[in-house]
């Protein structure tokens, strides 16, 4: 009696670790390619920045020109066409010309972005945060030391393809916008490229 209730044992055991698995490779080719779960990102790039006056485009000065980009999101997909994150923006550019003319300008950005998908890979994005500005070094031979904070907003379009069943290569253009709060303000137009893991 005892050996037959071992072999029920073992075959309710049997049926029961078969049937976790079959859900568990169903839950598998049911996310493969999916958006609908969580995901990070990185992405890398460039573009051109441009210092605002009076939220209008100032004359060309040591603040515009081409610049460094790095982003980085998290975010979770709510369906295949909707995705929602949090996404942190750096944009650096760095100049020595001579000793009186060396400096870094950093402007960065940290909020809430939503992508909508189009396509199967095309989506639009925007998304509104904080944002912040900030000079180090010595311009015209005098020390910059300039901090601001403010708002930032973006939209942009961007192309996603998978590599496999988890990773998706992104490719964004974006426009960003920081009002800061000293009436000054910032335009950077980027292009970057990253991976994403669902």
């Amino acid at each position: 009696m005892s050996r037959m209730i071992r072999l029920i044992a073992l075959a309710s055991l049997a049926g029961l670790l078969g049937c976790m698995l079959s859900i568990s490779e169903a839950q598998a080719l049911d996310a493969y390619e999916s958006r609908k779960n969580v995901f990070g990102g990185v992405a890398l790039g460039g573009g051109y920045g441009f210092l605002l006056q009076d939220q209008q485009i100032a004359e060309a000065g040591p603040e515009s020109g081409p610049g460094f980009h790095a982003q980085g999101v998290f975010g979770t997909g709510v369906s295949e066409f909707w995705t929602f994150g949090v996404e942190a923006d750096w944009w650096v550019r760095s100049v020595s010309k001579s000793d009186a003319n060396e400096y870094t300008f950093h402007h960065g950005s940290v909020g809430g972005v939503a992508n909508f998908f189009v396509t199967e890979g095309l989506f639009l994005d925007a998304g509104a945060g904080l944002a912040y500005g900030i000079c180090n070094g010595r311009l015209e031979g005098r020390n910059c030391k300039w901090r601001e904070l403010g708002m930032s907003a973006q939209a942009g379009l961007g192309f996603e393809a998978w590599f496999n069943g988890n990773v998706a290569g992104v490719a964004n253009l974006d426009y960003t916008h920081h009002f800061y709060l000293n009436d000054t303000g910032f335009g950077n137009i980027s292009a970057v490229f990253g991976v994403r893991w669902y």
